[in-house]
């Protein structure tokens, strides 16, 4: 399951790249392989925003890998999309047409 994860850089991690400028993409993608997961894309915005595309089994390593990102300080404000491609979202709203069907107020 592809997942995107964002959140802005903490005070801590603006003063730590600043410090000492590296690429974070081998450190993060060896943190994230730890949990069993994948980091497949990373990007900073010049705001301090991250945007990671992560490869993900399940819930279960996703959240490990966001609560420990958050854990050491280095994001905040971290939000977790699940991601599909525009074929299955498609499928979803061919299934949704069976919610609207369903009655959901009584009529009188």
């Amino acid at each position: 399951m592809l997942f995107a994860m964002t959140g802005g850089l903490t005070q801590a991690s603006l003063a730590a790249f600043i410090e000492n400028p590296i690429d974070r993409f081998g450190p993060a993608s060896q943190s994230i392989n730890a949990v069993g997961g994948e980091l497949k894309q990373m990007y900073q915005t010049a705001e301090g925003v991250a945007f990671l595309i992560i490869d993900a089994p399940d819930a279960q390593t996703i959240t490990a890998i966001s609560v420990a990102v958050h854990s050491i300080d280095r994001l905040e404000d971290i939000r977790i999309h699940r991601l599909q491609t525009t074929a299955k979202f498609a499928e979803g709203c061919r299934r949704a047409q069976q919610f609207r069907a369903v009655p959901q107020f009584p009529t009188r």
